[in-house]
């Protein structure tokens, strides 16, 4: 025997009537013998189902327990495996596990019937054996990984070896423990699975019934190349596939990027089975090595393709109707025949997966540019994590416009002409970014000896279009773009919007009040999308000028010394009215006056503060106290009314969350605005940050090499990423929150005139259902002129659209689409090969792209985890009490002291800053909204805690430590 055979019709042929006495294998089928799992163990009786249901299983034999009994029952052995398990030494277990080695002796019956089973195997043919206990894989206990399993025996003897290790690991101390933890008193008994080795092209395992929500119609497919056991051990990510069962339609195509696998081991006595990579033989003792995966292109395709997901979902399917219950499955694909066999099955032992609540069905998460190709392409898509629900469909058809000729997303090639086709693209509701060409091939680097050859050529004008970047400074000029031009024409629009009474206007008044609202809302996007460049690229080169004269600034203290208050600057609301209140009365405003609005101010401020209850009727009183103090002072005709009805219009009507209308506007949270307020007028803080940000940027500067040419240049590039970052914010809070904060409030005026809740025909129908309305269907409103509840179906629509984006958070979306992230031009390749522009160009980008957190790379956290890790965005440590905010709308019960747990913050956020203690979003880098903010207010912050709103329990007592990117739950 040597290297594994592929299968044949005729070793089928002789498995099947190969019928021993002493063993069970396929001949035994049809045995009027009842062969039960206590004589089989789990995995033995469950492959003779297998059999029994014609399923393709590779041959086998069942060494039955009654040999593992007559074994333990040796003169030598009894009087240590008769012990009681809490009587048993370590130095026994050695003892045990030793003679059986040494001193066991099996039949000849059986020596005889293992090797009957091995000549009818075809030539060079190798086996495995695996452990089947008459406790394993039923559905109480599994004994999942407590048992061994041995791979690739070549012979008699191998086998023979094979079969006694088996029987060792019933003695090993983890067994025992396992026994104690799960309270078991049945006596273990060893059958041993003897099977033919496949040499498997891919490995992997199928659970009929979905883990993450219970669906019972879903089949779970993780797949990995070669052998299963670096996904058994967890060493390696497997493709991820989930196959609707009553279609078989494939739902999930997520496949992983794959650098190792595990495949046979080679051997001195066997070359031919041996390859040409760096393998790591530590599991040679199990028959298996781990190999780098080639070519290049294999690490990014995924396992299985299409059929091969439905044949082994219709095969799981069939098995758990047999078994009434949902099931788990081990198969492989055989390398030379493509064909799928199946290796081991047992009922699924978690029993929340029978009676626990069903969750949401997986969506089916693919992407095409063509509309009518219906199954996965190669086109490679990345999640924007910036949304946390699925759009609405207004904002979807806008976003997606945003990929036009003249669409704002595509002002990126600008700066990186490399990404030569930036692409936007909406999945079951949420943004993907799509870099590449669609094709797998295309994105991958070219070689280094082309880049050398052709360097010229290849980056010649990238090399001339990113050196223009940085001597024309092209970022300032969209800033000038965007002070003299854009953001002027935005403030004017915004005021007239906020000053337009809604309630009055006429019906065709109101179609045009929308139909303006929802025009601006596009053109907010695209001016969002136009200038993210040129928010990005000036701190992302301060950074990676630094980081190349020196190594003794760490980023985090870089990223501290580029962020001022917004109040700073002259042109905004908030400073326009801190000046006002600082220096009104000195004009047209009495000191008196003065006094009186500070006094209301902060009395109704301390009762914000003061605010603990979540009784509605208290909340409601306070908000309406909040709203009749900026409804007396913004009706004053002086420096300080004026000032504060500006600063209301032009801030009010924000969103207070996603960039989406489903969010509530700050005007919706007048408490919100009374603590934004405060924070606004209070210039004495804002000056004081200011000042300790001059302080650290002299500190970096010190440790920069003194002299002239790197001095100057740091003061230039920090200058520039000073003049860029208030660019950052305002693109929000002038631009894209505002427009759609004045879309929510015309469409929540069209649904209560068209519209009222509850009606008869579809009793679950509000009218802010409304938001999820699309521009046809909104048309078609209007033009019914009349009360349109009566439209059951345009109503059921709106109602199916409202539950599932309620249904589904960025959370439930993968990461990747069609595949894992191909590496990226600035780190596949040596920077050394690239012109002196590109290069810098290129890191430039992607340090920004790290720093606001688009290239995350922590781990997904799961419940009940207590220390959960991430970025550190800002220094500190606290103790305090979580708030997990799950919703937008929830920002409002934010109270004094909280530590505030949220999936990603934005300028909005920026109004309940002076409540917060710490806080931990779930996406977002260094420089990403919640970072500048918290080192602004000089409070800890950590990013990129993937899934901490749904571990952290809201109100649990945690620790923040901003410092290392930690956080526990106490």
């Amino acid at each position: 025997m040597g290297m594994t055979a592929s299968l044949n019709n005729s070793t089928w042929a002789a498995a099947k009537n190969y019928t021993p006495k002493s063993c069970c294998g396929y001949g035994s089928r049809g045995s009027k013998k009842p062969f039960t799992s206590k004589m089989l163990g789990g995995k033995g009786y469950h492959l003779q189902q297998l059999v029994l249901l014609e399923t393709p299983v590779p041959p086998f034999i069942v060494i039955p327990t009654t040999v593992y009994r007559k074994v333990i029952n040796h003169p030598m052995l009894n009087p240590l495996t008769q012990k009681s398990t809490s009587l048993i030494s370590l130095n026994d277990l050695d003892k045990i596990r030793k003679l059986i080695l040494e001193q066991v002796k099996f039949p000849s019956t059986i020596i005889s019937e293992i090797e009957g089973f091995l000549h009818l195997l075809p030539h060079r043919s190798t086996v495995s054996c695996r452990s089947s206990a008459n406790c394993e894989d039923s559905i109480e206990v599994s004994f999942a990984g407590q048992f061994s399993t041995y791979l690739h025996l070549r012979n008699l003897n191998e086998v023979v070896q094979g079969l006694k290790k088996c029987y060792c690991s019933v003695w090993e101390k983890s067994v025992l423990d396992y026994r104690e933890s799960m309270k078991l008193t049945q006596q273990i008994e060893m059958a041993v699975v003897i099977q033919l080795q496949i040499d498997s092209e891919v490995s992997g395992v199928a659970s009929t019934c979905n883990p993450m929500n219970n669906m019972t119609n879903e089949c779970v497919i993780e797949a990995v190349y070669g052998q299963g056991e670096g996904m058994v051990s967890g060493e390696i990510t497997p493709d991820k596939y989930i196959v609707n069962q009553d279609t078989d339609e494939v739902h999930l195509f997520s496949p992983a990027l794959k650098n190792e696998c595990y495949q046979l081991a080679s051997s001195t006595a066997d070359s031919t089975n041996g390859n040409s990579g760096n393998s790591n033989c530590k599991n040679r003792d199990i028959g298996v090595e781990k190999v780098e995966v080639l070519p290049l292109q294999k690490k990014y395709a995924p396992c299985l393709n299409a059929a091969q997901m439905v044949e082994i979902s219709n095969y799981g399917k069939k098995i758990k109707k047999y078994y009434k219950c949902p099931v788990d499955i081990e198969y492989a694909v055989d390398a030379a025949t493509k064909k799928i066999l199946l290796l081991q099955v047992r009922p699924v032992t978690t029993t929340s997966m029978n009676t626990g609540p069903v969750g949401n069905p997986t969506l089916k998460w693919f992407y095409n540019l063509d509309q009518y190709e219906k199954r996965p392409s190669k086109t490679f898509l990345e999640l924007n994590k910036q949304w946390l629900r699925p759009l609405t469909p207004i904002y979807q058809q806008y976003v997606k416009s945003l990929n036009g000729a003249s669409g704002g997303f595509r002002k990126i090639r600008e700066y990186i002409p490399l990404l030569s086709d930036p692409y936007l693209a909406i999945v079951n509701g949420f943004v993907y970014v799509k870099m590449g060409k669609g094709e797998a091939e295309s994105k991958l680097p070219p070689s280094e000896w082309l880049i050398r050859l052709l360097g010229g050529l290849l980056f010649g004008g990238a090399n001339k279009v990113i050196g223009n970047v940085f001597s024309n400074k092209t970022y300032l000029h969209q800033l000038d773009e965007w002070d003299e031009t854009v953001r002027p024409e935005f403030d004017d629009k915004h005021r007239a919007f906020a000053n337009t009474d809604i309630t009055i206007l006429s019906n065709d008044e109101l179609k045009l009040y929308v139909e303006n609202c929802i025009k601006h809302l596009e053109r907010s996007l695209h001016n969002h999308f136009k200038f993210l460049s040129g928010t990005l690229f000036p701190p992302g080169a301060l950074v990676e000028f630094c980081e190349s004269v020196t190594d003794e600034v760490p980023m985090k203290d870089i990223l501290a010394i580029i962020s001022q208050p917004d109040n700073m600057f002259n042109h905004s609301p908030g400073k326009v009215l801190q000046e006002a209140v600082k220096n009104g009365y000195k004009t047209d405003t009495s000191e008196t006056f003065l006094k009186s609005f500070l006094a209301d101010l902060y009395n109704v401020q301390q009762k914000v503060m003061n605010n603990d209850t979540s009784d509605p009727a208290s909340n409601e009183k306070l908000n309406n106290e909040c709203l009749n103090f900026f409804e007396k002072y913004c009706a004053k005709r002086n420096t300080i009314g004026r000032a504060l009805k500006d600063w209301f219009d032009l801030t009010g009507y924000r969103l207070l969350g996603q960039y989406d209308m489903t969010t509530i506007t700050a005007i919706e949270a007048p408490t919100i605005m009374i603590a934004d307020l405060v924070a606004c007028i209070e210039y004495e803080a804002n000056h004081e940050r200011e000042n300790k940000r001059k302080e650290a940027s002299k500190l970096v500067r010190k440790k920069l090499p003194q002299n002239d040419d790197v001095l100057n240049k740091f003061d230039l590039l920090l200058a520039d990423a000073l003049h860029c970052d208030r660019f950052r914010g305002e693109r929000s809070l002038h631009g894209l929150l505002s427009a759609g904060g004045h879309c929510r409030r015309a469409l929540l005026e069209v649904g209560k005139r068209y519209f009222k809740s509850n009606p008869a025909t579809v009793k679950s129908f509000h009218v802010s259902d409304i938001l999820y309305i699309t521009e046809s269907e909104l048309k078609h409103v209007f033009e019914q002129k009349g009360n349109v509840t009566i439209n059951a179906p345009l109503l059921r629509r709106l109602v199916k659209r409202r539950t599932y984006s309620l249904a589904y958070t960025v959370t439930d979306a993968p990461a990747y689409i069609n595949g894992p992230p191909y590496p990226k031009l600035e780190t596949a390749i040596n920077k050394t090969s690239l012109p002196t522009d590109v290069a810098k160009g290129l890191r430039a980008l992607s340090v920004s792209t790290r720093m606001v957190g688009l290239d995350g790379v922590n781990n997904h956290h799961a419940p009940g985890e207590t220390e959960l890790s991430g970025n550190p965005a800002s220094d500190g440590e606290i103790i305090g009490r979580a708030k997990v905010i799950k919703h937008p709308n929830q920002i409002s019960t934010i109270r004094k002291g909280d530590l505030v747990i949220i999936a990603f913050t934005n300028s909005s956020f920026n109004a309940v800053m002076s409540l917060v203690a710490g806080i931990v979003t779930e996406s977002g880098g260094t420089l990403s909204h919640a970072g500048v903010i918290a080192r602004e207010m000089g409070i800890p912050c950590v990013t990129d805690v993937i899934n901490a709103v749904n571990v952290v329990p809201n109100g649990s007592k945690v620790k923040l430590d901003g410092t290392h990117g930690k956080l526990y739950i106490l």
